[in-house]
C-alpha cells in the first residue's frame, strides 16, 4: 500500500501543528524503504525476559500510567524502562546513518524514489533518505522502542508540551503487553522478508497509532480548562519549528510518516465508539489488509 496521508484533503497552505511530529519515533534503517513503500514498520522485540523490566515506575511517569490505564481501561503488566536524553545525545538515536544501510537497503530506497519521481510525487534534488530521516528527527519529544521496550524522552524533565506525548508513548508501552503488538509486527516483518508481503501490516501499524492518538487527546480532554489551555499554548509553541521543517520536506514524506496516525485515528475511534471492548478485539485479532483503513 502506498499511504495517501489525509485521505480528505491535501495539507493547507498553513498547516497546524501536526501533532505526530512530536512524537516520530526511531524506525530502524533496515525498514526505511519498507515505510516508504509499504508502511511496514521497523519493530523488533527481544524475547521474554522479565528481569528486563524495572522493578517500579519513574516517578516522573507514574502520574501518567494512571491516566493511561484509566482512559485505555487497561492495567500494565509491569512497568517499562524510562531514559531522559540530553538534545544531542536523544538526536542520535532518532536518526539512522546513511553509512549503515547495505546495499539491499539503498537499492529499495533508490526504487522507492524512482517510483514516486515516476509518479510525480517527486521533483527536483531530493534525497529521499536524508528527507526520511529529517522528518524523523524533526520536532521528535519522546519514543517507544518496540525492540527494547524502553520509552526515551528528550531532556532531562517532562514539559507541558512533552506530556500529552508521553501518554501516546505509555499507550504503547500498553498495547505491547496486552496484544503482543511487536511480536506481530516482527512477524509480519518476517513474512515479508520470505516473499509474502501483506498489507496487514499497515493496518496494524495504524492501528496502534491511531489508537495512541485517542488516548493522548482522551487524556488532554480530561484536563481542566486553564491547564488544557496552557499544554496547548506549550504544544504549540514546540512545534513552532518543527512546522517550518516540515513545510521544507517533499509533501510525499509528510503524507506518508502521518498517514498511519490520520488513517489509524478514524479507525481506532470507529471501534471504540460504543464500547471499548470492541477495539481491544479489533487489536486481537487485526484486520486482513489494509483495506478497513479507507473503510473502517
Amino acid at each position: 500500500m502506498i499511504d495517501a496521508g489525509n485521505p480528505v484533503s491535501a495539507p493547507p497552505t498553513e498547516p497546524a501543528p501536526p501533532r505526530w511530529w512530536r512524537r516520530r519515533r526511531a524506525w530502524l534503517v533496515a525498514a526505511l524503504a519498507a515505510v516508504l513503500v509499504a508502511g511496514a514498520a521497523g519493530f523488533f522485540v527481544l524475547g521474554d525476559d522479565d528481569s528486563r523490566y524495572p522493578s517500579s515506575w519513574d516517578p516522573r511517569i507514574e502520574p501518567y500510567v494512571s491516566i493511561v490505564e484509566k482512559e485505555r481501561a487497561l492495567r500494565f503488566d509491569h512497568p517499562v524502562r524510562v531514559r531522559f536524553l540530553a538534545d544531542a545525545e536523544f538526536e542520535k538515536t532518532v536518526r539512522a546513518d546513511e553509512k549503515d544501510l547495505d546495499e539491499d537497503e539503498r537499492r529499495e530506497i533508490e526504487q522507492a524514489e524512482s517510483l514516486f519521481r515516476a509518479l510525480g510525487l517527486l521533483a527536483g534534488d531530493v534525497d529521499l533518505f536524508e528527507a526520511v530521516n529529517e522528518a524523523s528527527g524533526t520536532g521528535t519529544l519522546a519514543y517507544y522502542a518496540f525492540d527494547d521496550e524502553t520509552i526515551t524522552v528528550r531532556g532531562a524533565t517532562l514539559t507541558r508540551a512533552s506530556r500529552g506525548t508521553l501518554v501516546h508513548e505509555l499507550t504503547h508501552a500498553l498495547q505491547d503487553q496486552q496484544f503482543d503488538v511487536g511480536d506481530r509486527l516482527k512477524a509480519l516483518g518476517k513474512k515479508a522478508e520470505a516473499g509474502e508481503p501483506t498489507t496487514q501490516t499497515d493496518a496494524l501499524r495504524a492501528l496502534t497509532e491511531g489508537d495512541a492518538e485517542r488516548v493522548a487527546d482522551l487524556y488532554r480532554t480530561s484536563l481542566d480548562p486553564k491547564e488544557r489551555k496552557a499544554v496547548e499554548k506549550a504544544e504549540s509553541a514546540d512545534t513552532a519549528q518543527a512546522v517550518k521543517d516540515y513545510e521544507k520536506l517533499p509533501q510525499v514524506v509528510v503524507a506518508l510518516l502521518g498517514a498511519p496516525y490520520s488513517l489509524g485515528r478514524a479507525l481506532a475511534e470507529a471501534f471504540a465508539a460504543d464500547d471499548v471492548a470492541e477495539l481491544d478485539a479489533l487489536f486481537k485479532d487485526p484486520p486482513p489488509d489494509d483495506s478497513v483503513l479507507l473503510d473502517p
